[in-house]
């Protein structure tokens, strides 16, 4: 899977992400060097763990992946689009025309891709780099020429990716409905959980996040596990000097890392 190039707007469909990181707009110029080669590791990292997770790479397997990024400031974007894909069933091209099958197929996207994601925020906290974003299924245009993204999946991440007081990666309302529909089919995977997430404006909402404290544990949530996960967790958050402003966040962090801890241990 390679960046994908063109000169003129293509319009597909995509799981678009946006993230950026707490704290960073006020590093010198050195800290931000620092930083950059630090996100740019870290994307590389997960990028190769989406390569493993959706088998691309295996020999034989020809669906057709468009990976797009942008970043500005301390923002990243990513687009990650799948035209063709490809299994002993034969090739199936996407969209299909079929909403209910476009709407599971792009679910279970957002299940894989948040796996990956919650890896990343694991891998940043280890580094005192705290991510938070927001995630979408969706229409999108890319113009490489004026290094532009736009539509509807973009401008839907961007109204929500800062507008939450947590950290981490929420899904947006619109593709948390996607994840609705998907678990009435099946039971729902474990790299998404719903939850209530308070927005800046004072509002509540029940919508799906990227479950980041299970890859703290790997799904493994036995009390010696447990106490190793909170153990890390907690000094993280001790050598990390937390905004004042930002308090609030963290201090969501820590309830929802715990619920999730305490649902799964209560469930072995």
């Amino acid at each position: 899977m390679t960046p994908f190039r063109s000169k003129d707007p293509i319009h597909g469909f995509a799981i678009v992400t946006m993230i950026d990181a707490l704290g960073v707009r006020g590093f010198s110029v050195e800290k931000c060097v620092d930083f950059f080669k630090l996100r740019q590791e870290l994307i590389d990292k997960s990028l190769f763990r989406w390569k493993v997770a959706s088998k691309h790479d295996i020999d034989g397997n020809n669906s057709k992946i468009n990976f797009y990024t942008q970043s500005f400031a301390d923002t990243l974007v990513f687009a990650i689009e799948m035209t063709e894909f490809e299994s002993k069933h034969g090739k199936t091209s996407f969209p299909t025309g079929n909403n209910e099958a476009d709407n599971l197929f792009y679910g279970m996207w957002l299940e894989k891709i948040a796996y990956v994601l919650g890896d990343l925020i694991r891998d940043s906290l280890y580094n005192k780099v705290i991510f938070r974003g927001a995630m979408a299924a969706g229409e999108y245009i890319i113009h490489e020429e004026s290094n532009s993204i736009l539509g509807p999946a973009v401008v839907d991440v961007a109204r929500h990716y800062e507008a939450f007081e947590s950290i981490g990666i929420i899904l947006t309302p619109t593709s948390s409905v996607l994840i609705d529909n998907l678990t009435k089919h099946r039971n729902p995977w474990s790299s998404l959980t719903k939850t209530t997430i308070n927005f800046k404006n004072n509002r509540e909402d029940d919508i799906y996040v990227v479950n980041w404290p299970n890859a703290f544990c790997k799904e493994n949530y036995s009390k010696e596990v447990i106490e190793i996960a909170k153990k890390d967790f907690y000094e993280i958050l001790a050598s990390i000097e937390i905004p004042e402003q930002a308090e609030a966040k963290y201090n969501s962090a820590k309830k929802f890392f715990e619920k999730i801890l305490e649902n799964g241990q209560q469930k072995t």
